[in-house]
């Protein structure tokens, strides 16, 4: 019977270093996985995308976003769009280089006006210019105030 002691005893110790010895593993690669973890956490990745168009589409498919510079031969513009699909509003850069916000009626026309920046440093609102008006004859005439 003591020999059988003797045997669980051995045992016993044996499984008890190896207990250790693997519980000292377990818990250096636990280390080691966290300081992996606090290292990528604390590196700064920022990813751009580039592009000429980017829509952004609501659950049912729609557009109802979009910024471009495709459509607007390379001028930034960005355009907001109601329920039904159409621009309700629209921000960009004109060919002159003067800012614009174009907001559309209940028919879905837009009103374009301009942003500028008075002699004095002041923003200011500017409206278009009345667009010339065709004649039936196909011949242009200049629009009147």
């Amino acid at each position: 019977m003591t020999v059988e002691v003797n045997e669980l005893a051995q045992r016993v110790s044996r499984l008890e270093t190896e207990n250790r010895r693997l519980k000292r593993i377990g818990l250096g690669l636990a280390a080691l996985a966290g300081a992996v973890t606090l290292c990528s956490a604390a590196m700064v990745v920022c990813d751009t995308v580039y592009g000429e168009r980017f829509v952004i589409r609501d659950t049912g498919g729609r557009e109802r976003a979009v910024i471009t510079a495709y459509e607007t031969r390379g001028l930034p513009q960005l355009q907001l769009m109601n329920q039904k699909g159409q621009k309700a509003l629209t921000l960009g850069v004109a060919e002159d280089g003067r800012a614009y916000l174009e907001v559309a009626d209940n028919a879905g026309k837009p009103v374009r006006s301009f942003f500028a920046v008075g002699a004095e440093g002041n923003a200011t609102i500017e409206k278009p210019a009345p667009q010339p008006e065709k004649k039936k004859d196909g011949e242009v005439a200049l629009a009147t105030r």
